[in-house]
Order: structure tokens, then C-alpha cells, then sequence
């Protein structure tokens, strides 16, 4: 499964070499070589670029894909995918997790005419015949985005219960398969109710809701991230990246900063995200049982 994030100012650069390299493979033949030159300088005018949200798409650690969006247009400036990838849902993953971000929205974007068979599968329209200026050729397009309603927002001590079964059941489900018994027992005490119901209480506790169930939480304490889990059968759709991209808005806000402690099944998800490993830890549970886990950390360079 691949991932998808909001791409920090040091990625960016990547991300715009990326859209040249998949442009000129494949777009390109469509254009004409003022087309082709007057691409190459959107990707290097200051200007033209400014106020653009970019999100990739990574497999690994590798970006294969790559989106721009004018958050006050709605507009999608840049949308491409790396050759190798085609046809793998990447594009499709990378669409929804857009949307996710912004619900129920008229989406617009001018595609290429090799983009616009891929626009009109995922829903897209149309809006005028195909153009041409500056020798760029494109279709205006738009896509009204109805979305299952979500929301995010801080937890009620009424929901404790709900909250518990998410973590419980999220790790009865995922650990046993990186963790021996009696690990998981030890995550079963650190979870428990009394200590999810006491941190609803401080006001650690957030929750992310679809269509009125609670399908995932986050909680952070000054900038520790902890306790970040999603239901099994929500998980690969987006919703554990909008729980972190909230979390570390709320931090970087007072912090330079995110530190967590990473789990074994979800090192790569925060790897994806920007985290980096400061520190291996092997902690004594008792018993002879270790528990193995990483100190993880993202610094704001906004």
C-alpha cells in the first residue's frame, strides 16, 4: 500500500522534477516545443508557483507521485504519476486523499490530452472544448467532490469506550503479528480505559469521525505524539496521515518539533511522513519479555 502526505518545503523540488520527468515521457508528444518550453517555465517561475499545497505519494521512501493544488482556486495546478507506477490506483490513491482533505468542493484543473481519459474515470467533467495557449493544449475540467462527512475533533469523556475499542481493537488485530503475547498484553495495561478516560479528561484526546463512527484517534502531550491508531478496516484510505497532519499542525504551532515512539508495524507509515529514528529502544516489560520500539522525530522547516 502506497502513502500519501502533504510534502514539506524541503520536498517540493523533488516533486516538480518528478512532474518534468513524467511531462516530457509522456506528455510532451502532444505539444508542440513551445508547449513543451512554456511547461518547463511554469516549473521554474517563482511566481507562477506561489501559494501552491504540493502532496506526493510514496512507495517506501520513494515519491512516485505528485500533486499541486491552489488551495483558493481549488485548482489543480500539477497531477502526475511516475511511469513505473501507471495503472496501479496510484493516481486514484493520491485523488481521494485531495478530497479528503477538502470535502465537498468543486475541484478544477486543466488536463493534457493524455490526462484526460484518467479525469473523466475518476469523475471529472468537461466544463469547455479543448485549448490551446502558449502552445500548452488542455481540456478546463471539474469535479463537484460529495465526500462522506468527517469530522476531527477533541473526545467526550461519553466516548471513552468507543476510543478504547479502536486501539484495542486495532492492536489485537495488527500486533500479535510483530509482537510476542506478552508485549501485547503490555499495550492492553497502557491503553487501558482508566488511562484513555484520564487523558479524554485533560484534553489529550482527539478522534476522527466518518458518517458518525469513530473510526481513529490521535492524542499528543506538548509535542509528544501518542496513542495514533485506525480501525483495520479503514486503514491504506488516508485517515491515519489527516490524524497526524492535524496532530502536527496542533504542535508546530508552540513546537520546532514532533517526537513519538514508534511501534514496529507502523515505523515505515511515520517514516513516509517525515519522521526520522533518533534512538533504537529495547525496553524490559519483566518476565524476560523486551519490548522494541523507536524514538522518532520530524522538525517543522516551514
Amino acid at each position: 500500500m502506497f502513502t500519501v502526505r502533504k510534502l514539506p518545503e524541503s520536498e517540493i523540488p523533488k516533486a516538480l522534477q518528478l512532474a518534468w520527468k513524467v511531462f516530457y515521457e509522456y506528455e510532451s508528444p502532444d505539444y508542440s516545443v513551445e508547449g513543451t518550453e512554456e511547461f518547463r517555465k511554469c516549473l521554474n517561475n517563482e511566481e507562477y508557483l506561489s501559494g501552491i499545497e504540493y502532496y506526493g505519494t510514496f512507495d517506501g521512501t520513494k515519491l512516485i507521485g505528485m500533486v499541486g493544488f491552489r488551495v483558493e482556486k481549488k485548482h489543480i495546478c500539477f497531477f502526475f504519476v511516475d511511469g513505473e507506477y501507471h495503472r496501479r490506483g496510484v493516481g486514484t490513491q493520491m485523488f481521494h486523499y485531495l478530497v479528503s482533505c477538502y470535502p465537498n468542493e468543486v475541484i478544477t484543473l486543466n488536463s493534457s490530452p493524455y490526462g484526460v481519459p484518467f479525469y473523466k474515470a475518476i469523475g471529472f467533467i468537461p466544463t469547455e472544448k479543448e485549448k490551446t495557449v502558449n502552445g500548452i493544449r488542455f481540456t478546463p475540467m471539474k469535479r463537484i467532490c460529495n465526500m462522506p462527512k468527517i469530522k476531527y475533533r477533541k473526545a467526550t469523556v461519553e466516548e471513552a469506550e468507543k476510543v478504547c475499542y479502536v486501539v484495542q481493537h486495532t492492536k489485537a488485530v495488527i500486533y500479535p503479528n510483530y509482537y510476542t503475547q506478552a508485549v501485547v498484553d503490555f499495550f492492553d495495561r497502557l491503553h487501558s480505559m482508566d488511562n484513555i478516560k484520564s487523558d479524554i479528561e485533560q484534553g489529550k484526546i482527539k478522534v476522527l469521525i466518518k458518517d458518525g463512527e469513530i473510526i481513529g484517534t490521535g492524542s499528543h502531550t506538548d509535542n509528544h505524539i501518542t496513542r495514533v491508531y485506525v480501525l483495520p478496516a479503514y486503514q491504506g484510505q488516508g485517515y491515519g496521515s489527516r490524524i497526524m497532519d492535524e496532530l502536527e499542525k496542533e504542535i508546530f504551532a508552540h513546537h520546532d518539533c514532533c517526537e513519538l515512539d514508534a511501534s514496529l508495524p507502523a515505523c515505515i507509515f511515520y517514516e513516509n511522513k517525515g519522521y526520522k529514528t533518533v534512538k533504537h529502544i529495547k525496553y524490559d516489560i519483566g518476565d524476560g519479555a523486551f519490548m522494541i520500539y523507536e524514538i522518532m522525530r520530524k522538525d517543522n522547516d516551514k
